[in-house]
């Protein structure tokens, strides 16, 4: 994280005709503090690093940057064909390290000074299996533990590469493979980042024989990039491609026929897109690739622009230097900035459909992540270009807390969510198994997010933004450590379903309805297709557990329909015999949510509870028509409540008869004041 400390300086007197803020200082060698001359020193605007202005240190190591305005800005020196690793101040290598500096509107900020080291260097030979050296390939360097890129070359004629410069640290070391029929590595001979080796680089030290032995016989996906309305070809299109948890990365681009081949690609669980940088947008698609696929082809719509403005939610003060996340589910396109002096950020080619606009500020900022479900997403039509959408952000209290094993072991990298009425998101823990977040006030449940893990969820009230809240721990189980349930699904008389069995745990005794539903969450879940026998895992020992069975249907882009078909309540770990059965086709539930100004409300969600026991029945989101529709609900009287943190909830009545539509009246919500 940046450093937060705000460092006063001094401010030279100077006559009233200035009107702008200087930086000065020098620039040395660590070893024998020798000045350094014609390095490029650069200004950076310290939220969005852009750069504002630069310098050549003079024979003395002396550099003068002027004209600047008022604001906080970073100092970086760029060390290109020198033997000293790039620094930013107050000496340090990674820009989220370095520190701030105040510069007042008027007056010059001395002593902005630099101590430079000799960097060490990493070298090696790339060959394929038989020792043929490869020339003409990518080696990047990057930090083994944030990711943080420090470096590229290419390898020589004889499959040579150095790579110089580098701080005293502990590195990742990739080849790229793009435009080959070889298989790209970390070192050493590892395919994925969790398997990687780490090269130590000690100081001003040259690491020789970082070397690699690429195997052939990698994957190819092949395709056209088309003008979605006439059809005509689409050159110089980019199209990249990422496999599973984004580890491996390749790209190309199309040529003047629109076609494109994506080479030295690994089996497994992908992603290919197409981002172009101008009129269309970026669209993509997920697949499972095990052999080489051809016709992997894309229609590209004209591209749409989104401007998103940030703002204190007390003050509507605009908030710059906050991360925004884009992502559009249909089309798996993702993108991430910051916003700038006003607060705004503008994202540029994007394709249509739902869309979540994220914002997380970090926690040094004393703001909460964005709003919960529902208010981060919208709706984008083709080609439009949206100007007015806010993000609203509320001050919140620091909350902390552990995540550990079944043995009490802290658990790193491990990825909480959390989620209450004004927000929700998710926060990994540090290599000693330590979360921190910032919440506003009110309720929130923290759970465990990651797939191969379940835990409990831990529950919090905010009351006071100025003290400090520590959680009870999470403790992670997994599917060697948790314990299980399991049972069979019946369905006797063959009924149809409209979706997919998915079977959902909650601790015994929590209570789902419209009240609740911003804090609570399952245990542990697993799918189903047909019926027949099934098992869920990765449950904690201390509890017992309600098991729900519902039937899960996606209607649309992120648009889902869960219906309950039977629950048993209760139920100790260790159960084998647990019948959930489907006995009544049921009928269907569509409907409309609407603001009392006619438009409509996207993303509320619809949660139906019987109205003779209040229990729950299903849940539907509504999509950019603000409609929604539940199937498979069995024949009774339901109550259909729409909620959405920014409206009060509204209800409605409905009485479903079997294998018929049941239409809802209107559901209208009023804004959440």
């Amino acid at each position: 994280m940046k450093k937060v400390t705000i460092i006063l300086f001094a401010v030279l007197i100077i006559s009233r005709s200035t009107s702008a803020g200087t930086i000065t200082g020098t620039v040395v060698r660590e070893l024998d503090g020798a000045p350094v001359k014609d390095l490029q020193v650069q200004v950076l605007d310290y939220f969005t690093g852009q750069e504002i202005g630069s310098d050549y240190t003079s024979d003395d190591g002396l550099y003068v940057i002027s004209g600047l305005a008022e604001g906080m800005y970073t100092i970086k020196i760029l060390t290109w064909y020198t033997v000293f690793v790039e620094q930013y101040y107050d000496n340090v290598h990674d820009p989220d390290n370095a520190t701030p500096i105040f510069v007042p509107a008027v007056g010059v900020v001395q002593g902005i000074n630099f101590r430079l080291v000799v960097g060490g260097t990493i070298a090696g030979v790339v060959t394929d299996s038989d020792g043929v050296p490869i020339p003409d390939l990518w080696v990047s360097v990057s930090d083994y533990d944030s990711g943080r890129y420090c470096g590229r070359t290419n390898t020589d004629y004889s499959g040579f590469y150095v790579i110089p410069r580098l701080a005293e640290g502990t590195y990742l070391v990739s080849v790229s493979t793009q435009g080959t029929d070889f298989i790209g590595e970390h070192y050493d001979n590892a395919l994925c980042l969790d398997d990687a080796t780490p090269v130590l680089v000690p100081k001003s030290t040259v690491v020789q024989n970082i070397n690699f032995s690429l195997d052939s016989g990698s994957l190819r996906v092949s395709g056209k990039v088309t003008d979605k309305v006439f059809g005509f070809a689409l050159e110089n299109i980019l199209v990249t491609y990422w496999n599973d948890y984004y580890e491996r990365w390749n790209s190309t681009n199309t040529d003047n026929h629109g076609r494109y081949m994506l080479t030295g690609l690994l089996p497994g669980e992908v992603s290919i897109a197409a981002e172009p940088n101008y009129t269309y947008a970026s669209v993509g698609k997920e697949l499972v690739l095990t052999e080489d696929v051809n016709n992997i082809d894309f229609e590209l719509p004209r591209g749409a622009s989104l401007t998103t403005k940030v703002i204190d939610a007390e003050t509507y003060q605009a908030l710059r230097g906050v991360e925004i996340n884009y992502w559009n589910n249909r089309f798996k396109i993702w993108r991430s900035d910051f916003t700038n002096f006003d607060g705004k950020i503008t994202f540029t080619n994007l394709p249509p459909g739902i869309t979540e606009v994220a914002a997380k500020p970090s926690i040094d900022s004393g703001y909460a992540w964005n709003p919960p479900r529902g208010s981060n997403w919208i709706y984008i039509d083709e080609g439009v270009n949206i100007n007015d959408h806010i993000i609203t952000l509320h001050k919140g209290a620091l909350v902390s807390g552990l995540v550990v094993d079944s043995e009490g072991n802290p658990f790193g990298d491990f990825e909480c969510d959390y989620r209450g009425r004004l927000c929700e998101g998710e926060v990994e823990t540090n290599s000693f198994g330590r979360y921190e977040m910032r919440l506003p006030v009110g309720t929130y449940i923290i759970a465990s997010d990651e797939d191969e893990y379940r835990a409990l969820p831990r529950e919090v009230t905010i009351r006071d933004l100025n003290s400090e809240y520590n959680v009870d721990d999470i403790i992670a189980y997994s599917e060697e450590s948790g314990d299980r349930i399991s049972g069979s699904v019946n369905n006797p008389l063959g009924y149809q379903k409209n979706g997919d069995f998915i079977i959902v745990t909650f601790e015994a005794g929590t209570v789902i309805d419209p009240n609740t539903w911003f804090t609570i969450e399952p245990v542990s879940d697993t799918d189903i297709n047909e019926a027949g026998p099934f098992t869920i895992s990765r449950l904690p020992q201390e509890v017992n557990y309600d098991v729900f069975l519902f039937v899960a249907s996606e209607t649309n882009d992120e648009i889902m329909s869960h219906t309950v078909i039977d629950k048993k309540t209760d139920i100790p770990v260790g159960r084998t015999d647990v019948k959930l059965d489907y006995v009544s086709e049921g009928g269907t539930i569509k409907g409309k949510v609407l603001e009392t100004t006619g438009k409509p409300v996207l993303k509320a969600q619809v949660i139906l509870n019987k109205s003779a026991t209040n229990q729950l029945a299903g849940f539907a989101d509504t999509d950019q028509n603000g409609e929604f529709i539940i199937y498979n609900v069995p024949a009774g009287a339901y109550t259909a409540t729409a909620i959405h943190s920014q409206y009060l909830n509204s209800s409605e009545t409905v009485l479903v008869t079997d294998g018929e539509q049941n239409d809802v009246n209107d559901i209208i919500m009023t804004f959440y004041q």
